[in-house]
Parts: C-alpha cells; sequence; structure tokens
C-alpha cells in the first residue's frame, strides 16, 4: 500500500501518495484534491503513440494527459484528481516540479479558477501579487520582502477566488524555487539547499515568514520589468487586461478546456477591483534594499 500525506494548499485539503514538502502539512479529512500513483496515465499514453499521436499534451474522455520527459505521466481530471504513473528515470524533484507547477495549474483551469504565474505577500493592506515572465526575479523579489518582514503567501502559482466584491489568496507553495545569482544576493550560499533538478539549475529555499492558513483579499498586482532606475507607476484599461492574461498561469488551458467566455468575464472583473502598477527596478541586486523601501513607503501610502 503507498504512504499517503496530508497536506493544506490554495485553500484545499489534499490528500497525496506523492510526498509534496512545497505544502505545509495539515490531519486528514475530506479531501479536496486527491493525487494517486496509478498505471492509467501510462496506460494511456501508450494507447496514443500506437495511435501515432505525438506525446505531449492530450484533451482526453479521461481528463487532461500530460507528459513530461524524465519526469512522467499524468491525467489531471474533474478539478478534484492528479492521477501520477512516473518515468523508471524520474528525479522526484524534477517530478514534483511539473506536479505542484502545470498538473496543479491545469487543475485550477478545471475549476474555472482564475490562477497567476506570480508571487505574493501580506501586507497592511492585504495582499500584493508580483507578476513577470520567467526570470522577471518574482521569487526573489518575494524572498527579499520575506527577509524585510513581509509574509510569502505563494511562489509560482497563484489561483485566486471572487467572494462577491473581493479578490481572495490562500497561500500555496511554502519553498521558493531559485537561481543561485539571486541567492548571493540575498547572502545565502547554496551549499545545504537542495537543487530543484539537475536539469533545472534551481534551488528550494524554504520561506521564514510563512502566512497564517487564512484568505487575504487581493488588493493590486505589480507587473515586474526592469529599467534603469526604481519606478512604481499606474496602469489601467487595455494595459491591466494585458497583465492579466500575459501573466495567467498555463493560459493555453483557457482554449483547451474551452472556457474563453468564462476567461473574459474574469478578466473584466479582476480589472474592476484590483489596482495594477508596473515595478520597475535596476538588475543591480545590490540595489534591492532600494526597492523594499519604495515598496513598503507605497504600502504605507494605503493604509
Amino acid at each position: 500500500m503507498n504512504d499517503v500525506f496530508w497536506y493544506r494548499a490554495f485553500g484545499l485539503l489534499i490528500r497525496s501518495e506523492i510526498e509534496l514538502p512545497e505544502y505545509r502539512p495539515h490531519r486528514a479529512g475530506t479531501p479536496d484534491v486527491t493525487i494517486l500513483l496509478s498505471e492509467e496515465p501510462l496506460l494511456l499514453r501508450q494507447e496514443f503513440e500506437r495511435r501515432k499521436v505525438p506525446i505531449g499534451t492530450h484533451l482526453t474522455d479521461n481528463g487532461v494527459l500530460m507528459h513530461v520527459d524524465h519526469a512522467g505521466d499524468m491525467i489531471i481530471r474533474d478539478g478534484r484528481e492528479i492521477l501520477v504513473k512516473p518515468l523508471p528515470d524520474a528525479e522526484p524533484n524534477f517530478l514534483r516540479l511539473y506536479l505542484v507547477g502545470s498538473a496543479m495549474g491545469i487543475l485550477f483551469h478545471q475549476r474555472r479558477q482564475f490562477i497567476f504565474h506570480g508571487a505574493a505577500v501580506l501586507t497592511g493592506n492585504g495582499a500584493s501579487v508580483f507578476v513577470g515572465p520567467s526570470g522577471a526575479g518574482k521569487s526573489t523579489l518575494a524572498a527579499h520582502l520575506t527577509a524585510a518582514g513581509y509574509r510569502a503567501l505563494a511562489d509560482d502559482t497563484l489561483p485566486l477566488r471572487e467572494e462577491g466584491e473581493k479578490i481572495i489568496v490562500w497561500p500555496g507553495a511554502e519553498l521558493f524555487k531559485m537561481w543561485g545569482d539571486a541567492l548571493e544576493g540575498l547572502g545565502r550560499a547554496t551549499d545545504d539547499l537542495t537543487q530543484v533538478s539537475e536539469r533545472y539549475g534551481k534551488y528550494f529555499l524554504s520561506n521564514p515568514m510563512v502566512a497564517p492558513d487564512a484568505p487575504a483579499e487581493v488588493r493590486e498586482v505589480f507587473v515586474l520589468e526592469h529599467g534603469d532606475r526604481f519606478e512604481i507607476t499606474p496602469i489601467s484599461g487595455l494595459d491591466a487586461i494585458a497583465a492579466l492574461n500575459e501573466n495567467t498561469y498555463r493560459s493555453q488551458m483557457v482554449g483547451f478546456l474551452g472556457n474563453e467566455a468564462g476567461y473574459l468575464a474574469q478578466l473584466g472583473s479582476l480589472c474592476q477591483k484590483l489596482d495594477f502598477y508596473r515595478f520597475t527596478r535596476p538588475r543591480d541586486a545590490s540595489r534591492m534594499s532600494e526597492g523594499i523601501e519604495m515598496l513598503s513607503r507605497h504600502w504605507s501610502a494605503g493604509t
């Protein structure tokens, strides 16, 4: 019999047969999401191969089948269940990278929740979200903010819930995934840190300022970009819609799952309920404290 682990993440109770140190442990109960080890994903992928269908991600009667080289096969279905068959050569950390990332992202798309590719921290005003393309420094900024005393809610995947006029986020992953040079900017050596994978040069860094397991209201979204100086600039209208669309986690799933109309309605609603800013800062890691001070002043002015 497989071991069973219980976790809380994103306001959901997760029962998993794969250990997931990214999420906070929890007592057993009635699960919202179940992660099972199963032969079914492999058998379904082999059926596609017999039909000469290229392996990748496919919508099937059984859900979404996802194959990841050097990791495994997964079926994500009904927004409630993930079946996993690791490949014989799978690195556990590399498999988890896609399980808590892409697979969970697909699961939230199935649940019709908007999901950011971003990080978030708690401030005196609620939750602030940081988005941007890969390499924009989302995790790095969140890690520096925790070092300054702010509690981090999530890194990488950030599903939102609309509750009346409020946009709500719950804590997610409790580990940052950071490049070695970003860790150097924090003054953190990598000697005692676990590398995400031999194929992926990031390291796991524990979040030292974990947010309480409670909902937080999202107030604002910062779009990260690099420039010559530190600057916070309001954006609105089409720029705000573009910020949402460009930073939707696994946005291709919207059309894949036939949720175009619902997604457009979400974009319109989020634009009305959230404030949007462009946060520009130099690449020089030694000046990160200036950016933290600017954000702190911004939040203090909003209280």
